[in-house]
């Protein structure tokens, strides 16, 4: 799914002016060169914290299905269960990385899949939105937050690459007012030091080849990887959008 979002990231991105401010809608984001800098990710205590014990300890009560180095989320229990383990994880750095799929990521599309990094487990979750539908953002867990009001809790920081559609796509087709939002996308073009070079936005793929550094091997992968999603969802491999929506019997 990763590759099928950064092909479509590149073609939103490709020769667009950067923007000077944030959207009205998208939250808070950082955007300013001069106070923002890029800090290294410290080193795990060697205690392990007690809140992600618990919530390791909830998400092995659940009976997940794995796909490839995923979990799949498609029931309302298992979002209910999944918002508890979101809750009271550490904001720095955050712990949620987020990205959305569709065949149409726009206020009058659609939302297929929803990736979510929970970084401090190391566990990735494919939220089936298809299926799910509204109850994956308004089923309560059994503390009675629902995975919209994560969305929405400022004090809870979330990751994206690229809010601009995610968020207009949340906001018209469920009412999600997203906040507490990180583009990634705008960091980047933040933090580039050649005052010249911020006139436009780069897209993922970009980001990846020229700010990761990604071993021979890491980087084959990746290409391998990128390859498979653009046989598998563009029409002149083949392909199609509408696979996103298969799923298996």
């Amino acid at each position: 799914m990763s590759s099928t979002t950064s092909s479509s990231a590149d073609q939103q991105a490709s020769g667009r002016a950067g923007p000077t401010t944030a959207p009205n809608n998208y939250g808070p984001v950082i955007v300013d060169s001069a106070t923002y800098t890029i800090t290294p990710i410290p080193e795990s205590p060697s205690e392990e914290d007690p809140s992600l014990s618990s919530a390791v300890e909830a998400l092995e009560h659940l009976t997940l299905r794995e796909i490839g180095n995923s979990y799949i989320i498609d029931t309302p229990r298992a979002i209910g269960h999944l918002t508890d383990t979101l809750l009271d994880l550490p904001t720095s750095p955050p712990s949620l990385y987020l990205s959305i799929s569709g065949t149409s990521i726009a206020r009058n599309g659609s939302i297929s899949l929803i990736q979510l990094l929970v970084l401090p487990t190391n566990r990735t979750y494919l939220i089936d939105i298809h299926t799910l539908r509204s109850s994956a953002f308004t089923t309560a867990g059994s503390r009675g937050r629902t995975f919209q009001s994560i969305l929405e809790d400022a004090a809870i920081p979330k990751v994206f690459f690229d809010i601009r559609n995610p968020s207009s796509a949340l906001h018209g087709l469920f009412a999600i007012s997203l906040a507490g939002i990180h583009d990634l996308q705008l960091m980047e073009l933040a933090t580039r030091r050649r005052p010249r070079s911020k006139k436009f936005l780069h897209g993922i793929a970009r980001c990846i080849t020229s700010d990761l550094s990604l071993g021979a091997y890491e980087h084959r992968r990746w290409r391998a990887a990128r390859s498979r999603g653009e046989r598998l969802f563009l029409p002149e491999f083949g392909g199609g959008e509408e696979v996103i929506n298969e799923r298996p019997e």
